[in-house]
């Protein structure tokens, strides 16, 4: 789970169908349980973050491809759901970080590898950058350096 960085929503990442739910937190207790996405996850939740400007939220997920969603988020409720990266990855997803400034996501998967695409809350998904040239075997969990 994750705070928005308005410390207003808390996103959780679950096994279960919705595989991604946000309540309210207010007055230092939980709030409502914001409606879910329009359009699912279609698999179940392992990781979960706010970009930094909070406008968007990312789901890495396990089961079925693309194991990388997004959604525009206003501040207090779901938007659209982004496309799916061009480039998708190959099986669950780890873990996921924004850049301090928003303009990239990481991702790390179950065989290891890193994923960075560009990132655009407009727009979602951007380009994937080349893999590293040297993969690590056991990293599950990852972030930008601040």
């Amino acid at each position: 789970c994750v705070f928005s960085p308005q410390n207003t929503h808390v996103a959780i990442a679950h096994k279960n169908s919705p595989y991604l739910s946000v309540y309210a937190v207010t007055n230092n207790a939980w709030g409502s349980k914001v409606s879910d996405p329009s359009t699912l996850p279609n698999g179940w939740g392992f990781a979960v973050k706010f970009n930094p400007a909070g406008t968007a939220i990312i789901l890495g997920s396990a089961e079925n491809s693309p194991y990388l969603h997004g959604y525009s988020w206003n501040g207090s409720s779901f938007g659209s759901k982004y496309s799916n990266p061009t480039t998708a990855m190959t099986n669950t997803c780890y873990d996921v970080a924004f850049d301090p400034n928003g303009e990239d996501i990481a991702a790390i998967n179950n065989s290891s590898s890193a994923h960075v695409y560009k990132f655009d809350a407009s727009t979602g998904f951007g380009t994937k950058y080349s893999n590293p040239s040297t993969g690590n075997t056991t990293a599950q969990t990852l972030d930008f350096a601040p």
